[in-house]
């Protein structure tokens, strides 16, 4: 044998071993759709020996549907000279369901006829797996955000709506107590001030959603919990609504608001019942988890390997579509003709308010799940109340608030009720007020959004102005971050507007009459 037959034999022999020894797969298949050719690889994702593959055709290998629907007409590309790429899912004995990226690349004999496609095939389920979960995750939190541009702009209408109801309220009551026999105003406000209270209530939904509701947590078991709230909502779901539950015993216990955590199990579960056109199943599950990597990566918020209390509803509805899903906690959404209110958007916020986490899960034709994540309530931190300091009997209440309807109708509440009021229509004139009043300034409601202050920095200034003045915040948002900072920084209560005329009376004799502190 010559020294250049020994060389090619080695150079064959090296081909042939870095042919073997790739993972990727390496086929040889001719214009009849025969296997020629195959490395190590390929016939061990089949579960076959080199010797079953070489003659064994694509028909035979694949089956004739995947020959037919995905196979063919690629190759016939092919052997027409053109180089293809493609990505597909195939189910092997050896591998599962796995996907594969594949190049055919034409062979041409010395004449330049195609006689044979060069396969080179590699597994891709890993990256297509990495680029799903990522995928996933961005559209997470694009969704994340789009919630919470949501929940900020209701909580501003909430605000703003509250503002208005108070001058509506407030002016409602003033006319009633200036004509107080008089039967036709008697009737008309009781019309008004039944559509305020139903206002109200959406507000109260609003600022739900916009996570600003009003909390008061203590500790709860979430399975004792929801033991004791479904014999109420039950009847509230028809009699064709079969609830199951499986409710874990001696479960860390969560700190909550009891009353807005049956308000977000109400919600969900009218949905659950709605889905099944008020007939079907609903399972309920409490549970303690241990969040996996996996799972953390596509719901963000969750930490891995931290513990939570976990919700489960699930439902034998119809399920939803992606689009459908992904608006299921938008106010007012509803799969229905008109929309039903803020169920499913004020869950989201009371949950997200009690450092928690919401997700449904749905296919259509197959139901729904919520699932919802709750921290123990040794890792979260209560919201409390600091209470109030000092005690003089009120003469004269100052009313700081920018809108002059508000402020104005506030104070003629005030002067009904026999004190003495004047106003502030910014943080500015305020300040002013307090440094330059000849009297005592025994008392200031204090709304929190004013457009030159911060009402937390205007807190701060009152007290060294005036060490004596008592401080009731008053806006038209609830109990949010900055309100409960300002009361534990001494302020001496809250009231929420709209506020009917007892209430406010009701307030300031408990702060002003308190000598306690």
């Amino acid at each position: 044998m010559t020294k250049k037959a020994i060389n090619a034999e080695e150079t064959l022999r090296r081909y042939e071993f870095i042919v073997n020894t790739s993972k990727d797969w390496n086929t040889l298949i001719n214009r009849n759709y025969i296997y020629e050719a195959a490395n190590k690889a390929f016939c061990s994702a089949h579960g076959k020996e080199l010797e079953e593959v070489i003659g064994i055709s694509l028909v035979d290998m694949w089956g004739e549907k995947t020959f037919e629907e995905i196979l063919r007409g690629k190759l016939e590309r092919c052997f027409e000279g053109h180089e293809v790429n493609y990505q597909a899912w195939f189910e092997l004995p050896a591998t599962g369901l796995q996907c594969y990226d594949t190049t055919y690349y034409p062979y041409r004999a010395d004449d330049g006829a195609v006689t044979h496609a060069v396969v080179v095939t590699r597994n891709i389920t890993r990256r297509r797996q990495d680029e799903e979960a990522r995928r996933k995750m961005e559209s997470e939190l694009q969704y994340a955000r789009k919630i919470e541009a949501l929940a900020t702009l209701s909580g501003g209408i909430a605000h703003e709506f509250n503002n208005a109801l108070m001058v509506v309220a407030g002016n409602i009551e003033l006319l009633e107590m200036t004509l107080p026999g008089n039967q036709a105003v008697q009737k008309f406000a009781r019309a008004a001030n039944e559509s305020i209270f139903r206002m109200s209530s959406l507000t109260k939904q609003l600022l739900a959603y916009a996570r600003e509701g009003d909390f008061w947590l203590k500790d709860i078991d979430l399975s004792d919990f929801v033991k004791n709230a479904l014999p109420g909502i039950r009847s509230t779901l028809g009699p064709d609504i079969h609830i199951e539950t499986e409710l874990k015993n001696d479960l860390p216990s969560i700190k909550a608001d009891q009353h807005q955590l049956q308000m977000t199990l109400t919600a969900i579960l009218r949905n659950a019942a709605e889905a099944m056109d008020n007939r079907g199943k609903i399972r309920i599950a409490t549970s303690c988890e241990v969040i996996g990597p996996r799972y953390a990566a596509t719901h963000p918020g969750l930490d891995a390997g931290a513990q939570y209390l976990s919700l489960n509803i699930q439902d034998q509805g119809k399920g939803m579509d992606e689009e459908t899903r992904k608006k299921i906690f938008e106010p007012f959404f509803t799969t229905k003709f008109q929309g039903r209110g803020l169920g499913m958007a004020a869950a989201y916020g009371i949950i997200k308010n009690h450092r928690g986490f919401i997700y449904v899960e749905s296919e259509p034709g197959r139901g729904t799940t919520v699932r919802i994540f709750l921290p123990p309530a040794d890792a979260q931190k209560a919201k409390t109340q600091k209470d109030d300091p000092t005690a003089v009997v009120l003469r004269t209440i100052l009313v700081i608030d920018d809108e002059d309807s508000v402020r104005e109708t506030i104070r003629s509440l005030l002067e009904k009720l026999g004190y003495k009021a004047i106003g502030a229509g910014s943080a500015k004139a305020a300040i002013e007020l307090l440094r330059t009043y000849e009297d005592t300034i025994d008392l200031a409601l204090l709304d929190i959004k004013l457009p030159d202050m911060a009402g937390s920095t205007l807190f701060q200034l009152i007290k060294p102005a005036r060490p004596n003045t008592k401080v009731i915040i008053c806006s038209g948002y609830s109990l949010d971050t900055q309100v409960q900072q300002i009361l534990k920084e001494g302020a001496h209560g809250f009231i929420q507007k709209p506020f009917a005329l007892r209430t406010i009376s009701d307030k300031l004799k408990e702060v002003l009459e308190d000598r306690s502190r």
